[in-house]
């Protein structure tokens, strides 16, 4: 809703966020995906640790228990993918 606001656009009012963790989600998502389409292009190489600053702030509002289930939290590798179901190892 901010940056429609900066650019002067309007949306529906039923498209504004649900809650601040639901707009958190949002930006950190809009900041990884300006970082993954414009680093590896070399393009705005000023703005990369700026946007890469701002995500983690983002990111800081939710915990690994937000994402994984209490069986990866015992496994004390929370953010390892290669304990989830369906990835390769599971080969």
């Amino acid at each position: 809703m901010e940056l429609c606001d900066k650019r002067g656009l309007t949306i529906m009012k039923d498209a504004e966020f649900q809650s601040p963790r639901q707009e958190a989600m949002q930006l950190a998502t809009n900041y990884l995906r300006a970082i993954v389409e414009v680093a590896p292009r070399d393009q705005k190489p000023d703005s990369v640790l700026e946007w890469k600053e701002k995500m983690l702030e983002q990111l800081a509002n939710f915990e690994p228990s937000d994402v994984f289930t209490s069986d990866h939290e015992r496994r004390n590798k929370p953010w390892d993918i290669s304990s989830l179901p369906g990835t390769i190892h599971d080969a």
